[in-house]
C-alpha cells in the first residue's frame, strides 16, 4: 500500500480486477455476488471517507465517487450468468 501511495498503480491492475470480478459473477450465485459486492463496496467507501475532508472526516471527492462507481460496475453481471 505504501508503494501505491507513492506511485499510483498501473491502470492495468484495475482492468484485471474488473475482469476477475466479472469472471466470479459467472461462478457465484446471486446471493454470493451480493454478499461480495456489499462487503467490498462498504470497505471501499470507508477508505474513501477516511481519506477525504478535514482530518479524514467529511466528503468523498468526486474522483473517489467516480472510482467507487467504477468498482461497483464490475458487479453488473450479464443476465443469466448465475
Amino acid at each position: 500500500i505504501e508503494r501505491w501511495l507513492a506511485q499510483k498503480p498501473d491502470p492495468k491492475l484495475l482492468t484485471a480486477w474488473m475482469h476477475y470480478v466479472q469472471g466470479l459473477c459467472e461462478k457465484l450465485t446471486d446471493k454470493e455476488i451480493e454478499t461480495l459486492r456489499t462487503g467490498l463496496m462498504s470497505r471501499a467507501r470507508s477508505i474513501a471517507e477516511a481519506a477525504g475532508g478535514f482530518l479524514g472526516l467529511g466528503r468523498i471527492s468526486q474522483k473517489e465517487k467516480d472510482m467507487l462507481q467504477m468498482l461497483e460496475s464490475a458487479f453488473s453481471c450479464p443476465p443469466g450468468s448465475t
